[in-house]
């Protein structure tokens, strides 16, 4: 609790090391005074600036972290300011204007962020008239950092937070430098491949020493996460090169020092960027090992769809690598969290991975349920995919348990989610199998739709699905010219 003495303006710094933070100020009766957020802010201080009242005042100041973090790294100072004088004026005004960019808004559009982009830059040119070099360049460095994650420009905050990391060196300023080179070393990676006067080799090789070199200087000055930031940010760039090896490297030297320091948000990014990269190796072993350990992490802090979100990754790797028992397990108990937690269209997607899970152990009531129950609430527009082969996993346990209108009914919504040749031919084969099930099958249909299946997949070079077709044909019409091709 803090005193707000009558015309004075108050000015408060709040600086949450290596972690994200609200900032809210509650006046008498908890009336809400100011809140402040910088999205995606690891390092920086953060200034709320409150105007002064004609009374005397308590004022509340609470600052809520992104996650749970140690009390001592998060610092707060408080200063009076009193605009009698010109000067007093002036830097009341630069502080005035770093506050208002960093206000909380409800809204994401383009149009807010630029404004607060501007409004840094602004305090950046006052902050520069008063000859306050730091403070500029914090303002100069927020206001590249919004251009990255919410103007979703990467070439424009590339260009602006070099200059911030130049002057930086040059003034001695040793943490703006490291938070401007970890921002030039994600920009880059993320721009790679815009700058044709350097080709990618000289670029990666550019983005590497950057993000190495931030690593070293967050050692030096005692930024752990920070330091586990930037070689897990060089990981992501060894895994654009292609280089998933590097990559995995550099995932486990940041998830040692990430979990030496404490910072369970950043280590379960890295367990599940890790994942990802195991899955395309064909490490699913390395890959449910990453998912486990985010799942012990989750389960701990009672983080319900954090630990679903895991749950599904984990169901999905292993529908994939149809180890069905498992997946069922991870995909039921995510299914359930989410159900709880009332989140619709993760329910759905999670459903109808369930419902794969079900069909590949043979459990075919449990898939007809789940898959027609999560079909009925799916998004279409965000789940096509998965529709599609929900849809079609649904005709084949219709198929099997004799309901042939509601076999028909779901191949005939998976026709409308077809994207390309190699679905095409699938499904042109499975609706020939439907077909040669049903009691009134017609051979003459059968062969046609076999035959199309062919020449789609003739047309998507998925030799797989031409010999399948054809054997089927050989198998229904019997006779010698029919050989695999």
């Amino acid at each position: 609790m803090i005193y707000q003495y009558p015309g004075v303006v108050m000015l408060i710094q709040i600086d949450a090391i290596e972690t994200e933070f609200e900032a809210r100020i509650y006046g008498p009766d908890r009336a809400l005074i100011k809140s402040s957020r910088l999205p995606s802010r690891r390092i920086g201080p953060v200034f709320q600036l409150i105007e002064s009242s004609d009374t005397a005042r308590q004022l509340i100041v609470e600052i809520i972290p992104a996650y749970a973090t140690d009390r001592s790294r998060i610092k707060m100072e408080l200063l009076q300011l009193r605009e009698q004088e010109r000067t007093d004026a002036i830097q009341a005004e630069a502080f005035r204007l770093m506050s208002r960019a960093v206000d909380a808004t409800p809204n994401n559009d383009s149009t807010t962020w630029a404004s607060k982009t501007y409004t840094f830059k602004r305090a950046a040119q006052v902050f520069e008239s008063l000859g306050w070099e730091e403070l500029r360049l914090w303002c100069e460095f927020y206001a590249a950092h919004l251009v990255y994650f919410k103007l979703n420009d990467a070439l424009s905050a590339l260009e602006m937070v070099r200059a911030v990391q130049e002057a930086a060196g040059r003034a001695g300023f040793e943490e703006i430098q490291m938070a401007a080179m970890q921002l030039a070393g994600m920009a880059m990676t993320t721009s790679i491949g815009t700058d044709s006067s350097m080709s990618q080799g000289k670029q990666f090789d550019s983005i590497h020493r950057t993000l190495n070199q931030t690593a070293d200087v967050a050692d030096r000055l005692g930024f752990q996460s920070e330091r586990g930031l930037a070689l897990f940010n060089d990981g992501i760039a060894w895994e654009k090169q292609e280089k998933v090896e590097q990559a995995l490297q550099q995932y486990r030297r940041a998830l040692d020092i990430t979990v030496a320091a404490g910072d369970k948000e950043l280590a379960n990014r890295i367990r599940n960027q890790a994942a990802f990269a195991y899955e395309s190796e064909g490490s699913v072993a390395g890959a449910i090992e990453m998912l486990d350990q985010v799942g012990e992490e989750l389960e701990e802090e009672d983080a319900a769809l954090e630990l679903a979100e895991s749950l599904f990754e984990k169901g999905r790797i292993l529908n994939e690598s149809f180890r069905f028992h498992e997946a069922a397990d991870a995909l039921k108990q995510s299914h359930e969290l989410l159900v709880t937690a009332g989140y619709g269209s993760r329910v759905a997607q999670t459903g109808l991975a369930l419902g794969q899970a079900y069909f590949g152990l043979g459990q075919m009531d449990m898939a007809a349920n789940i898959l027609s129950e999560s079909v009925a609430s799916a998004p279409v527009a965000e789940l096509a995919s998965e529709l599609q082969q929900a849809l079609g996993i649904l005709a084949e346990v219709q198929r099997y348990r004799g309901d042939w209108q509601a076999m028909d009914e779901a191949r005939q919504q998976q026709e409308s989610f077809l994207r390309n040749d190699v679905e095409h031919a699938r499904y042109l084969y499975e609706r020939a199998m439907d077909e040669v099930s049903r009691p009134e099958g017609k051979p003459s249909l059968v062969e046609a739709l076999l035959s199309r299946s062919q020449e789609r997949a003739s047309a998507a070079g998925d030799a797989t699905m031409v010999n399948r077709a054809q054997l089927q044909r050989c198998a229904n019409q019997s006779v010698s010219q029919c050989a695999p091709s």
